[in-house]
């Protein structure tokens, strides 16, 4: 049976996603020890998923698919989104290119400039780069399984030593009150990093990814300049960005490729 508290903490996990256990316990007015005791018991009915010092919904936050196989979702408004992207660059920047399945399809078409440099902790990105004609610069760092990023104090010091006119940004979730989210700290410290250092600071966010939140927080809302997304994009979402002076770019979508 599920007492009325655990029902109230079901309750704040289903609003803000993720919840601490000194989060709760204030917010029920009962110790901490209860409320880790509550939410071993909703764990055990599979209704949440612990993790250190806190709980999020089941199945909401804290599975990260591989980058191999997220690239197969939403592939062609991830094109769009690259496509626009790849518009806002200018020959003789230097410009900073995130892990993740989005950014992997700017760097297809960046192929195409002479005058750049680029800077990525994305070895999937490097790979693609490797032939190209201008400079490309791996960030040191310790290997991420799965996602073959570089992550790490080694990378985050590189990461701070240059500056960046722009910085092409992947997220997995996307909330106007969290701001963008994803599923793991070493690559959101990453991220951090480069968003300190850049001019411009573009999200790349696909319309499946807005209203969704991830385990953790990158920045607000207010450190991004741009956000691209694709055409199926809310338009309340839109709306709000704008009024927060964000530059929304509506990436137009192959209705072909994208199955329509």
């Amino acid at each position: 049976m599920i007492v009325s508290r655990q029902k109230a903490i079901l309750g704040i996990l289903a609003e803000n996603q993720l919840a601490t256990v000194d989060e709760l316990s204030m917010r029920l007015g009962v110790s901490e020890a209860t409320v880790r005791r509550d939410l071993m018991s909703l764990e055990n009915r599979g209704l949440i998923d612990r993790m250190w010092g806190g709980a999020t919904p089941k199945s909401s936050v804290a599975f990260e698919p591989f980058v191999h196989e997220r690239s197969r979702n939403h592939q062609a408004e991830k094109q769009a989104i690259a496509r626009a992207a790849v518009e806002m660059v200018n020959e003789g920047e230097v410009i900073a290119l995130d892990v993740g399945s989005t950014c992997t399809e700017v760097a297809k078409l960046l192929i195409r400039f002479r005058r750049i440099t680029v800077f990525t902790n994305s070895l999937l990105t490097a790979q693609i780069l490797g032939n190209a004609s201008f400079s490309v610069h791996m960030l040191g760092g310790r290997i991420r399984t799965g996602e073959f990023s570089l992550v790490g104090p080694v990378a985050r010091e590189n990461v701070r030593r240059f500056h960046y006119d722009k910085f092409f940004m992947g997220v997995s979730g996307f909330d106007l009150k969290h701001g963008p989210t994803d599923y793991n700290l070493d690559d959101v410290e990453i991220k951090q990093c480069f968003l300190e250092r850049a001019k411009q600071r573009i999200a790349l966010v696909d319309h499946s990814k807005f209203g969704h939140v991830s385990l953790a927080a990158i920045c607000g809302v207010d450190a991004l300049t741009d956000v691209i997304s694709d055409g199926d994009m809310a338009s309340e979402h839109r709306e709000e960005l704008e009024r927060q002076g964000i530059h929304i770019t509506v990436a137009d979508v192959d209705d072909e490729a994208a199955g329509k």
